[in-house]
């Protein structure tokens, strides 16, 4: 898998008709199943970082589920309060249909930090 592939693999189009208003899936641009992101990597990154609203949610029939429905309040030693994600109640919600929205994964994840460079050759690739 290279990244520049998956970036030629989106299109001139993408920017102008999906980007920000829908999803696309694009059979083949990666050929192993989690090579970019796993599940295995996403269950590391919710289990050591402090993932809370609005980087990581939860969003249902169009909108936003409380985060007290999937994560506990914790009050640091220093009166911080914090949302430790609960992972029973996470995947009960996403069992019951619930879509996981996690933001900024670029900033997390060197793979996909790598990636960012295609895509933004493509982004001015067709914006010249």
């Amino acid at each position: 898998m290279t990244f520049p592939f998956i970036a030629e693999r989106l299109g001139q189009d993408f920017l102008a008709q999906t980007f920000t208003r829908d999803f696309l899936h694009l059979p083949g641009a990666v050929t192993e199943p989690g090579a970019l992101f796993s599940y295995d990597t996403l269950n590391h990154l919710i289990a050591t970082h402090r993932m809370e609203p609005p980087r990581m949610r939860l969003s249902a029939d169009g909108r936003m589920l409380p985060a007290d429905r999937y994560a506990e309040a914790v009050v640091t030693r220093r009166a911080t309060v914090w949302r430790r994600t609960q992972p029973a109640e996470l995947h009960q919600r996403l069992t019951e249909g619930a879509s996981l929205v996690l933001d900024a994964v670029d900033e997390l994840y060197e793979p996909v930090t790598d990636l960012a460079p295609a895509l933004h050759a493509l982004v001015y690739e067709v914006t010249r």
